[in-house]
């Protein structure tokens, strides 16, 4: 009998056990799914006050002075190419209006140690730039003038550069094309384009004799060429011409831009012309013989005299341009970020060295 109530004993303990166990798990899951409830909660009202509130956006942070940090490959940021002009390489000058170019180019035919250009006078295609063998070393409106079309896109000279090469230097050789450029803030840029042009159409000779219009009427032109026009010139034209004008083709326009911008072997940005020669130099390896200087003067001028709707309506006509300067920033301020502590890194070595 003992031994009877003795194993009842031990059974009766192991229900009470595993009752007790079975209790706590209902408490522990009934907790967990009200802690799990609490968390769902908690993210469905953090997802609708991000819903309700106003995202970031680059037109904002344009409008802010903000810029934000991307990552961008290896080969982006540290790019060198470090050019040779007794070689079989040629520099490409894709030369955007109002953007500063117009100087930047003066400089390369008359201002580079590495390599001069023989200049009759300032006019486009007065400079001669050939290297000892007699062979053309820059593509720009300087040196050959405009055989792409007047500020021709990057299209467009990739189409005519190395047939226009051929001719000029009446060989067919296999030649490695450096393309730069200069981008400019696009505000400034539109309102340069504007105080120069005062039409609707690209007339940059000014052979149409036309009323000269305000801004508002400048802003009203159909298809006005001004609008998004760094964009659009270092765009793949081919890619969406055959589209019709909408998101779609501005979608594809800014994403060829920004692709081709990052293969670019320069660019510079005119608001930042110091930096821009430093990175100038470092990223080719020719030089310049004096130091840049940057002037905005007239354009902020035109600026200070606008009204704040007028200068959003501005902002709003040029919004792939004003993405893509962004864009243009943060790889630029990056690259000479790198040079910098690439040269100090080389500096700070040798000195240890020695």
């Amino acid at each position: 009998m003992s031994q009877l109530n003795k194993k009842s004993s031990i059974i009766a303990n192991i229900l009470h056990c595993f009752r007790n166990m079975v209790t706590n798990i209902m408490i522990f899951k009934r907790r967990r799914d009200a802690l799990f409830r609490k968390i769902v909660t908690l993210l469905m009202i953090m997802l609708l006050i991000y819903l309700m509130c106003p995202g970031h956006s680059e037109i904002d942070d344009y409008r802010g002075f903000v810029l934000h940090k991307r990552y961008f490959e290896d080969w982006v940021i540290s790019r060198s190419i470090w050019m040779n002009v007794e070689a079989r390489s040629v520099l490409v000058f894709v030369h955007i209006p109002k953007s500063g170019g117009t100087e930047f180019g003066f400089k390369l035919c008359n201002n580079l140690y590495d390599a001069r250009c023989n200049c009759t006078d300032n006019n486009w295609g007065a400079c001669e730039c050939k290297n000892h063998q007699k062979n053309t070393w820059m593509f720009s409106p300087y040196s050959v003038g405009w055989p792409c079309g007047v500020h021709a896109s990057l299209t467009a000279h990739r189409n005519c550069v190395d047939e226009t090469m051929k001719k000029l230097d009446y060989t067919r050789r296999n030649r490695t094309y450096f393309y730069i450029t200069i981008l400019r803030d696009p505000v400034l840029r539109y309102i340069s384009e504007w105080n120069h042009q005062k039409k609707c159409t690209d007339d940059w000779y000014n052979t149409t004799k036309v009323p000269e219009l305000d801004i508002d009427e400048f802003m009203q032109c159909v298809n006005n060429p001004a609008n998004n026009r760094q964009t659009r010139m270092l765009s793949d034209e081919d890619a969406y011409k055959h589209l019709p004008r909408g998101p779609s083709q501005d979608e594809i326009m800014l994403r060829t831009a920004k692709k081709n911008l990052k293969l670019f072997s320069f660019f510079g940005l005119t608001e930042y012309m110091i930096e821009s020669q430093y990175l100038f130099e470092n990223s080719l390896g020719l030089h310049f013989a004096h130091r840049f200087g940057a002037d905005n003067s007239k354009a902020l001028a035109l600026k200070r005299n606008l009204t704040e709707t007028q200068i959003e309506d501005i902002i709003g006509l040029n919004k792939l341009d004003i993405q893509l300067y962004q864009y243009a920033k943060d790889i630029f301020f990056q690259r000479y970020k790198y040079h910098l502590d690439f040269i100090s890194g080389y500096i700070f070595g040798r000195y240890h060295r020695i």
